[in-house]
């Protein structure tokens, strides 16, 4: 064999060495991308508040499809301004409220399911009464539910200053929540949270996780005052039991709780919902439609791959 052939030999086989290289580059990519991308698409984006035009929550179709629907004084919720940044739905000082319908039904035997949303507390927190809860409305007349009636499960609920920092239903009573087990968690003003509430619909029990502010960008597995309302409760748990035992939440509501409310426009951004899993993950930082990711790496490592070869020709 002649020296040349040798040489081009030698040349074709780094060629072909330096092409799987780059092909198992480019798949380890798009693999991980995928996982990313798989894991964060369990979430169902319900709505993006921001995204809606100024005006009447009421009767607006959200991002899954679903339709806003009043309960109690139509039009109590609007939304606008935020006191955060950019627009949320708010909170008025009327007694109503508004659901949108859950994108998947969460069965009696699940075990684990998962309803993602953002918010905040305005710009003061001396007067409201405003919840975010997951129920079936039925004949409600505010957020607050069919008041203990077997459609409603998880309640959370800022009332001040009747109560201490954030309340959440705890079977037939409302107990604070505490980041670290001891103290009661009081969130700061202008300042939006995430909030997860991961259920076991089987046991009719629940976790509360939250994140921003002063916590952080980890969620953070809240506890649960145990007993009657106290500010200064001396047990807690980290999980709670539904507020009827036989509810089968079917929707997000939120707004006023019931009079008073100060009208200082507490917020609501986005929801959404994972009914297969407890799913903490931040939906509103990572797609939960993988093909446009997947795709860009795609173009990426081909385009990388292209000019490799390219420059391999001319060498």
């Amino acid at each position: 064999m002649t020296n040349e052939k040798i040489i081009e030999q030698n040349k074709q086989s780094k060629f072909n060495h330096m092409k799987t290289k780059n092909l198992f580059v480019v798949g380890l990519l798009l693999g991980s991308a995928f996982m990313a991308q798989r894991a964060s698409a369990q979430f169902v984006l319900m709505d993006n508040l921001t995204a809606q035009p100024t005006g009447n929550l009421d009767g607006l179709t959200a991002a899954d499809g679903g339709t806003w629907t009043s309960v109690g004084v139509p039009d109590s919720i609007t939304i606008g301004p935020s006191a955060t940044t950019g627009n949320a739905a708010l909170a008025g000082g009327t007694d109503g409220a508004d659901y949108l319908a859950l994108p998947a039904t969460i069965g009696g035997g699940s075990t684990a399911a998962t309803v993602f949303f953002q918010f905040d507390m305005g710009s003061s927190q001396t007067a409201n009464n405003v919840n975010w809860s997951l129920e079936n409305p039925g004949t409600a007349t505010d957020s607050a539910g069919n008041s203990g009636s077997a459609a409603a499960a998880v309640e959370v609920n800022a009332n001040a200053p009747g109560r201490a920092g954030l309340t959440v239903r705890n079977g037939g009573a409302f107990d604070e929540m505490s980041a670290n087990g001891s103290t009661t968690f009081t969130p700061a003003n202008s300042t939006k949270y995430d909030m997860w509430m991961v259920l076991d619909q089987s046991a009719k029990t629940y976790q509360i996780y939250m994140s921003g502010g002063a916590l952080g960008s980890t969620p953070t597995l809240m506890s649960i005052g145990t007993g009657t309302y106290n500010a200064n409760p001396t047990a807690w748990t980290t999980t709670g039991a539904y507020r009827s035992g036989s509810a089968t939440p079917s929707d997000f509501i939120f707004g006023p709780g019931g009079t008073p409310n100060s009208g200082n426009s507490q917020g609501l951004y986005d929801v959404y919902e994972d009914p297969g899993s407890a799913d903490l993950l931040d939906p509103t930082a990572v797609s939960v439609v993988p093909e446009p990711g997947t795709l860009a790496l795609l173009g990426f490592g081909g385009s990388a791959l292209l000019l490799q070869l390219r420059r391999h020709r001319k060498s």
